[in-house]
C-alpha cells in the first residue's frame, strides 16, 4: 500500500474514533434537563415540580436508551419554559408544534412524535371552515400557545378580535363575557369542562385541526452534538 494512502485512510480512522469519543463524553453519566407546557395533556401537563404525560414519556426512553437520565420539571408558565429552552437553561423542550420562529432557537426531531387536536370551545353553533371562519367572531386565547403556523398567522393579523389570557379558566370563563370562540388544546380543553360541568354547561369544544408534536433541543444545549442519535432514538420510542 502506497505511504499516501495508508496515512489518508488512518487518518479517516483516527477522526472516526475520535468523533466517537466525543461523542460518548457528551452522554456520559449526564441528566437531560427537560420541561413542556403544564396544562396541555395528554401530551405534557404539571404534577407537582414535574411534567409528566405521553411526550416526557417518550423523551425518557430514548434518552435513557442513549445512557442518560432525564429530569423533566416544571419551570413555569409556557413562555417561561420557551424563554428557558432558548438561553439554553433547559436542554429539551419534551413537545412542540412547528413554527418558524422556534427554529431560530431550537432544533427540531427529524420526525414528529405523536399527533395532537386543538379544539375550538364556543357556546354557539359555529362551523369551522378554515381560519376565516373566525374573521366576525372574537377569539381567547392562552398565554404562549401556537395553534399550527396557519392559524397563528390569522390570530397575527386579526389581533383587533383576539383576547390573550394568563390561564385557560380565564379564557373559558370570557365565552360567557363577550367572546364567541377559545382555542386550545382538545383534551385539556374538554377536562376543564368534565371538571366544572356547571359553570361551562353551555359550552362545547369541536376539534379543528390536529398537529404534529416535535421534540425540541436548544441550540444553547450541548446535546446538539449528538442529534442524529437523538433523532434515531426517537424514531424507536415515538407513539404509533
Amino acid at each position: 500500500m502506497k505511504l499516501g494512502k495508508f496515512i489518508l485512510l488512518f487518518a479517516v480512522a483516527f477522526l472516526m474514533l475520535t468523533g466517537i469519543a466525543a461523542v460518548d463524553a457528551v452522554v456520559e453519566n449526564k441528566t437531560v434537563v427537560a420541561s413542556g407546557h403544564p396544562d396541555w395533556s395528554p401530551a405534557m401537563y404539571r404534577d407537582d415540580g414535574k411534567i409528566v404525560g405521553t411526550a416526557p414519556e417518550i423523551v425518557t426512553k430514548a434518552f435513557n436508551s442513549l445512557g442518560m437520565q432525564v429530569d423533566c420539571k416544571y419551570t413555569g408558565s409556557w413562555i417561561d419554559v420557551q424563554e428557558l429552552g432558548k438561553r439554553g437553561e433547559i436542554d429539551v423542550i419534551v413537545a412542540a408544534y412547528n413554527t418558524s420562529e422556534r427554529h431560530e432557537y431550537f432544533l427540531y426531531s427529524e420526525n414528529p412524535i405523536m399527533q395532537d387536536n386543538i379544539s375550538m370551545f364556543s357556546t354557539q353553533n359555529i362551523i369551522y371552515q378554515g381560519p376565516e371562519t373566525f374573521e366576525e367572531y372574537c377569539i381567547a386565547v392562552s398565554l404562549g400557545d401556537s395553534y399550527g403556523e396557519k392559524l397563528d398567522r390569522f390570530l397575527a393579523s386579526n389581533r383587533s378580535v383576539v383576547t390573550v389570557y394568563n390561564n385557560p379558566m380565564d379564557a373559558m370563563d370570557s365565552l360567557s363575557k363577550g367572546n364567541d370562540v377559545f382555542l386550545y388544546s382538545t383534551a385539556s380543553g374538554n377536562r376543564i369542562l368534565k371538571e366544572n360541568p356547571m359553570r361551562y354547561k353551555y359550552v362545547k369544544g369541536e376539534v379543528i385541526t390536529s398537529l404534529p408534536f416535535y421534540v425540541l433541543v436548544s441550540k444553547q444545549s450541548e446535546y446538539v452534538a449528538i442529534m442524529p442519535r437523538i433523532n434515531e432514538a426517537l424514531k424507536i420510542y415515538a407513539s404509533k
